[in-house]
């Protein structure tokens, strides 16, 4: 109920308003009102806003006052005074009015009750800020005592994220122009970024061992247009092209900033032919796409790729590789690599010590909901992906569409054929599971 309703709940039965505003008055001038001695503020009987000195009857806390002004609810209990003292006021001006009928007598009985409701606002915020702090007290608490019980315990299975085989890696292919300079590149980088971030070998070995799991269990994938496989020029005539070849984009299209990014990522070349620039894609719980809801804004089509095919040309960033294109912005990023039989750590400055001390919490607790939490936990809607080198036909496992209608609609019964031919398993999902046909 809020503060409006009480005050006028409290006095229903009475039917003259004036009388209510006068039986108001009364109450504030004989007990002190809303400063007396509620929510943690000492008070003096008689006094509007009034503050007792503070000691151990009091109920306040003897913390330095830099520890209180941490929090909100500090600030608004300030704000609480200033405007009981302003209350305090209003109700001196509206009894120096012997007539209330007059207009100058409504306006000041108007501006108290105004200011008396925006007291009691102003305190039911309070109580929920305070429950906030508190609400967020208790889950560090218990992401302390879970920490420490870790130490001590066994731990737990880490469960399965999706159906994908181990990821094994060797060295980038000749084929990967992108990542000619990748490896020198990123090393620099990665000390320059991770120095910053402030962590340290442990830190990444956990990072690596926890990311390693989430890769070998989840699947490469690709979100499209389900025209654009069969149409002409398509995937099925060539390959998957990138938006330097085709000038369009599901999201952002700019190929200065794309360069910028690639060139911050991947210390990549200037001159790099278009068609050898990388491709994009995200990490998908299994061929329906599941786990990266985000992704079907790029396409309804969800693609996966051999991983074996793959190997040595894959990289990743936990969050949109855009963000480090942004001139405006100092803002950092290592790219990860899915190379060398190992998955490498690759992370931003800005969030990176955070998402270390939730991977670390991953290491002994491993999130239940799978890649979709995974993501969440990490501050990121997906994990995206880079593919580096020429991406066909040839290097697919599954084509998804979103639904059986549509799978109808966009393959004949050749072109079924053309992709099982290769292979290539086809179905449509439903819910989160892939159906094959």
């Amino acid at each position: 109920m809020g503060p409006k309703s009480r005050i006028v709940r409290m006095y229903s039965g009475v039917s003259d308003r004036s009388e209510v505003v006068h039986m108001i008055a009364r109450l504030f001038s004989s007990d002190g009102g809303p400063g007396s001695g509620n929510h943690d503020h000492a008070g003096r009987p008689g006094k509007v806003g009034g503050s007792a000195p503070e000691g151990p009857s009091s109920g306040s806390s003897k913390a330095p006052k830099e520890a209180k002004t941490r929090f909100p609810e500090y600030h608004a209990k300030k704000k609480i005074e200033e405007l009981e003292k302003e209350t305090d006021k209003l109700l001196k001006k509206l009894h120096t009015f012997e007539d209330r009928s007059t207009p100058e007598a409504k306006k000041a009985e108007h501006d108290f009750m105004q200011s008396l409701f925006a007291v009691e606002d102003l305190k039911d915020e309070l109580k929920k800020m305070k429950r906030a702090r508190e609400d967020e007290e208790e889950r560090l608490k218990r992401i302390e005592e879970a920490e420490k019980a870790a130490q001590s315990e066994k731990p737990k299975e880490w469960k399965s994220f999706g159906n994908g085989e181990p990821v094994k890696f060797s060295s980038p292919p000749e084929s990967a122009k992108t990542l000619v300079n990748f490896e020198k590149f990123a090393e620099e980088r990665n000390k320059e970024v991770f120095e910053k971030m402030g962590i340290d070998e442990s830190d990444l070995k956990i990072a690596e061992d926890v990311l390693q799991k989430v890769f070998d269990e989840c699947e490469f994938g690709m979100f499209i247009d389900p025209y654009l496989l069969f149409c002409d020029g398509g995937v099925m005539d060539s390959h998957f092209k990138n938006q330097f070849e085709t000038g369009t984009s599901g999201g952002f299209l700019s190929n200065s900033v794309r360069k910028r990014a690639a060139k911050a990522l991947f210390g990549c070349p200037k001159d790099i032919a278009d068609e050898d620039r990388e491709k994009y894609g995200a990490l998908v719980s299994n061929p329906s796409g599941a786990g990266c809801s985000a992704g079907y804004g790029y396409g309804s089509c969800v693609v996966t790729f051999k991983k074996d095919n793959l190997k040595g040309r894959t990289t990743y960033t936990l969050t949109d590789s855009l963000a480090v294109a942004d001139d405006s912005t100092s803002y950092q990023m290592a790219a990860g690599s899915v190379s060398v039989d190992k998955v490498t750590y690759g992370g931003d400055a800005q969030t990176g010590r955070s998402v270390i001390n939730e991977i670390r919490r991953m290491k002994e607790n491993p999130p239940e909901g799978g890649l979709q939490e995974f993501t969440s936990q990490v501050f990121s809607p997906y994990v995206e992906l880079q593919y580096h080198g020429k991406l066909t036909m040839d290097d697919v496992a599954t084509v998804c569409y979103k639904s059986k209608f549509e799978l109808e609609r966009n393959l004949s019964t050749e072109q079924k054929k053309t992709l099982k031919d290769k292979g290539i398993k086809v179905g449509y999902r439903e819910g989160d599971e892939f159906v094959e046909i």
